[in-house]
């Protein structure tokens, strides 16, 4: 069973976030995540990787407007239908839809930031899709996020990364949309699909992090943890980064409210629930596929399963980049698993993956032999 332990969402991206109880989910992620966002000169997204200080500004929501306070700042209130022309702005290689938020709020941002920027807000009229490289014939849709949706982390993964650091950081360094309980740590790297209620969340791909998570959220300062202890165990040569939490997005949902402690069932590794204090069912989805030592330096958390089973055994031989044959003999049965894109960091082709866990759920009964956690 797993627990949704917190829900949070970003207003404006790469400020302050804010704890919610319950989250309305629509097809761009949670209502008003990453609704609005700070632009240089050139319409170019701006973030704490480039400015810090961005961690100060707190925004809040209320009934007809945004909600902006800083350090020794007077509040800013923006009309949350705010539109002062339309504009086009740049996160990362997407161009995207906006509507200016009018002088008074860059000039407050400006003075703030100590930088020419301005404050846009999503145009919802058009669309800005995941990559579907990583999300395959689903339509995921975002505002102003990186490039996904929602983020999933659990309290145990940063648990274990605290016992490893010189002193334990919160979970805002992260900037997670749902946390979970009462899970093994880094369990979310085996969850396939979250299911509460109307919502079903699928995770598609490992978050690599960057140096937002080195920036102190109360005070802007930036350090070199988590990053370098992070780095240690949890690099993927792949992804060129470290990897901690999973991407997800939408599958299947009805206008629906979240809440922490709301329970979730998951198609894959696991499930969560999306209201916070809810309990979920736990299932696995990939029965079959054995991760091992060959992909361990790349993703030591799948390395760090066993495939066990009476009398069986499994003997690796690698074909390529993200392909491998397991053979896998218990008793007088054997099998060669062809098992394509092993890997969700190198899972790119989602069809195939998509067939191979079928496969691997259809044979699960014939082969007493199954991936046991540690």
């Amino acid at each position: 069973m797993a627990k949704i332990q917190s829900l949070y969402f970003y207003p404006v991206k790469s400020c302050k976030g804010i704890e919610l109880q319950s989250a309305t989910v629509t097809p761009m992620g949670f209502a008003n995540d990453r609704g609005w966002m700070i632009v240089d000169s050139n319409g170019r997204f701006l973030t704490q990787r480039e400015v810090p200080r961005l961690a100060l500004i707190a925004p809040s929501l209320e009934a007809d407007a945004l909600k902006l306070e800083a350090p020794a700042n007077a509040a800013l209130h923006v009309a949350l239908d705010a539109n002062a022309g339309n504009v086009e702005v740049i996160v990362w290689r997407d161009r995207c839809a906006a509507f200016d938020c009018g002088n008074e709020a860059a000039e407050w941002l400006s003075a703030f930031l100590g930088k020419a920027v301005r404050l846009v807000r999503f145009d919802r009229s058009h669309k800005r899709a995941s990559s579907s490289e990583w999300t395959g014939d689903v339509e995921a849709l975002n505002q102003f996020s990186d490039g996904f949706p929602w983020l999933v982390l659990s309290q145990a993964s940063l648990d274990d990364l605290n016992t490893r650091l010189p002193q334990p950081l919160p979970m805002n360094r992260f900037r997670p949309n749902i946390v979970l309980a009462d899970v093994p740590a880094y369990a979310e790297d085996r969850i396939h699909e979250l299911t509460v209620g109307n919502v079903t969340l699928r995770l598609v791909k490992p978050c690599t992090r960057c140096a937002i998570t080195t920036t102190d959220q109360a005070t802007g300062e930036r350090t070199d943890q988590p990053l370098r202890t992070l780095r240690q165990y949890r690099f993927d040569k792949n992804l060129r980064g470290v990897l901690f939490g999973q991407n997800a997005i939408l599958i299947a949902a009805r206008a629906k409210r979240c809440a922490p402690g709301k329970t979730s069932r998951s198609r894959g590794s696991a499930e969560v629930a999306l209201i916070v204090g809810k309990t979920c069912d736990v299932q696995r989805a990939l029965a079959l596929l054995v991760a091992s030592n060959v992909f361990a330096n790349a993703f030591p958390v799948l390395a760090d399963q066993r495939f066990s089973g009476s009398k069986s055994s499994c003997s690796p031989s690698i074909l390529g980049r993200g392909i491998g044959i397991f053979t896998v003999a218990s008793g007088s049965f054997s099998r060669s698993l062809v098992i394509i894109e092993l890997r969700r960091t190198v899972m790119r082709n989602v069809n195939e993956r998509r067939k191979v866990a079928l496969w691997s759920r259809s044979q699960s009964r014939a082969c007493p032999a199954r991936i046991d956690e540690r």
